[in-house]
């Protein structure tokens, strides 16, 4: 029986999300968070709009921010109460347009379309 020697050379990991743009500053990383943030956007709580508007990404791509001072309280969804500086309760918030809208909008609007997100980046990655 003979053997064979096959050496097979790949890329390294760092080559390869630089090439895909899947690291910071990537043309993908910013297409996954600007698809994500489309998405999210029925999610987030919606009274007058500001906090739904306020939806900024970071340069690099890597995070979606929310740029209104009560941004955290409706993130955490929990009432606040007391004098200041006031503390969250176990009571959760109500949201006009919940079970859509509400605490944490992100997370649930990426568990909730995640196959149609990675199915719109595995897109951008093939057309680029």
């Amino acid at each position: 029986m003979r053997k064979h020697n096959i050496t097979i050379d790949l890329p390294g990991t760092y080559e390869i999300v630089d090439r895909f743009g899947l690291g910071p500053n990537g043309m993908t990383q910013k297409f996954f968070s600007n698809e994500l943030m489309r998405i999210a956007d029925g999610y987030v709580p919606f009274r007058q709009g500001a906090l739904k508007n306020s939806a900024t990404i970071e340069t690099d791509g890597t995070a979606i921010n929310y740029n209104v001072p009560y941004a955290r309280v409706h993130w955490y969804g929990k009432i606040m109460a007391g004098s200041l500086p006031k503390q969250p309760t176990e009571k959760d918030m109500n949201y006009q347009g919940a079970p859509i809208r509400g605490h944490r909008w992100v997370e649930r609007a990426y568990a909730d379309n995640k196959d149609a997100i990675i199915k719109a980046v595995e897109s951008y990655m093939r057309n680029k």
